[in-house]
C-alpha cells in the first residue's frame, strides 16, 4: 500500500459526514465523472490544489484525493496527467501577465511604471521556476543545452559544415537577388 497522505482524525470526520443524510456540499463517494471533472478542473486552472478544493464544492478534501490516488491507479494516472497539464497552463498565463503590464503600462502612473514590471517580471519568473523543477525536460535551460548536445553529437564536424555552406550559398543568392532588384 503507498504512502498516506491524510490523517485518521480527517479520514473520520469525512467517514461521519458521508454516513449524514445530507452532505454539506463534498462530493460522497468517488465516481469516474466526477474524477473527470476534478482532473479537468486541475488541468485547465493555474491554481493550487488547495486553492481549488476551496474555491469548487465538487472538490474532496485533500485527503481523499490523495486516498483516491492510493487506491484507484486510472485516477491516479488522470491526475498526473491533469498536473502535468497544469504546469502548461500555467506557463501559459505567463504571457497573459505580460500583456496585463503592457496595458496597466500604458494607463498609470510613470512613477509607478518601474513596480508593474518588477511585479510582473518576478511573477513570470516564479512561474518559469516552477516550471522547469516540475517539468524540466521542456522548461529547464539544462533539457536545452542537453538537447542541443545530442543533436551535436550525431552530426559531423563535416554535415555542420556542409549545411553552413549551403545556408550561406542561399543566404549570397538572395543577396544577389535583391541587388538586381534596385
Amino acid at each position: 500500500m503507498g504512502k498516506k497522505y491524510y490523517d485518521k482524525k480527517t479520514e473520520h470526520a469525512f467517514q461521519d459526514k458521508l454516513q449524514n443524510e445530507k452532505p454539506l456540499g463534498r462530493p460522497a463517494l468517488y465516481t469516474e465523472e466526477l474524477g473527470e471533472k476534478v482532473c479537468k478542473t486541475i488541468a485547465s486552472n493555474p491554481k493550487s490544489i488547495f486553492d481549488l478544493i476551496r474555491e469548487f464544492d465538487f472538490f474532496p478534501p485533500y485527503s481523499v484525493l490523495m486516498r483516491w490516488c492510493d487506491e484507484k491507479p486510472d485516477f491516479r494516472d488522470k491526475y498526473e496527467r491533469a498536473k502535468l497539464e497544469q504546469v502548461h497552463t500555467h506557463i501559459v498565463f505567463t504571457n497573459q501577465i505580460a500583456d496585463d503590464t503592457i496595458s496597466q503600462l500604458e494607463t498609470c502612473e510613470p512613477q509607478k511604471a518601474n513596480a508593474y514590471v518588477s511585479a510582473a517580471k518576478l511573477r513570470i519568473e516564479s512561474r518559469q521556476w516552477q516550471a522547469s523543477r516540475l517539468l524540466p525536460r521542456y522548461y529547464s535551460d539544462k533539457a536545452r543545452e542537453e538537447e542541443y548536445e545530442e543533436l551535436r553529437r550525431k552530426l559531423t564536424d563535416t554535415q555542420i559544415q556542409d549545411k553552413l555552406t549551403g545556408i550561406l550559398t542561399e543566404v549570397e543568392k538572395r543577396a544577389k537577388n535583391v541587388g538586381n532588384k534596385d
